[in-house]
């Protein structure tokens, strides 16, 4: 049993969760950058532009089209701008199970937000 996720946009008052675009190219490669993002997760270093840009355009879609999982840009609702990243991964389409994976950009820490990320995708996935 394989199947893809749908590509689709959620919204809270505060987050949207959407694809990556073209436009986050630039805050991926500064969050991937980061000291704390990079102790963290398994990403290359240094983080360059053109990995950000192989995410953002590529990588991402590509790991939805063939069902592994989805990835979701967090951006703010009301400017648009990239907050990090939230995804299922890893996902076994029998067992009807995914591995939750995030970063938060620097930029973003400390707002009391990265505790409610998971939920949006989660009840979306689960239909809570």
């Amino acid at each position: 049993m394989s199947g893809i996720f749908p590509e689709t946009v959620l919204r809270t008052n505060r987050l949207t969760l959407r694809p990556f675009t073209h436009g986050d190219i630039e805050d991926t490669r500064s969050a991937c950058s980061d000291e704390v993002t990079q102790r963290w997760l398994p990403l290359p270093r240094p983080y360059t532009r053109e990995d950000a840009t192989a995410w953002c355009t590529e990588v991402a879609h590509a790991l939805r089209e063939g069902g592994d999982g989805i990835h979701f840009a967090i951006a703010d609702t009301s400017s648009d701008r990239l907050l990090g990243t939230v995804g299922l991964k890893k996902t076994d389409w029998r067992a009807r199970v995914s591995e939750v994976g995030y970063w938060v950009a620097p930029w973003a820490r400390g707002r009391g937000g990265a505790g409610s990320r998971p939920r949006p995708p989660a009840c979306w996935e689960n239909g809570c």
